[in-house]
């Protein structure tokens, strides 16, 4: 059985994905209390390496650089899943930082 790495990855993706919007929907559990712009930023920043990560995976062309670059993608993801629990338990919502 062949394993196509840019369909795993995508299904990977869309599986963040739904696991952000899960984690962070509904309305904010501290209303009108402020927000945390400092773990919001990491949460963006975290993303953005996520996002990244998945954008070098695409551009190797060195076998010897795969093992690497998914390293990278696990590794990043793992980061952004924490961030996103952290938000939940800050009672952060998509909404504020998705620009929903």
């Amino acid at each position: 059985m062949k394993i196509d790495l840019n369909t795993l990855l995508e299904n990977f993706q869309a599986g963040i994905h739904n696991f952000a919007a899960r984690i962070l929907s509904g309305p904010s559990v501290r209303e009108g209390e402020g927000d945390c712009p400092e773990l919001l930023e990491a949460v963006a920043q975290a993303y953005r390496e996520w996002v990244a990560a998945k954008t070098f995976f695409n551009s190797v062309t060195d076998p010897d650089l795969v093992d690497y670059a998914i390293y990278r993608i696990e590794a990043a993801q793992k980061r952004y899943v924490y961030l996103l629990r952290q938000a939940k338990q800050e009672g952060l919502r998509t909404g504020e930082w998705f620009g929903n």
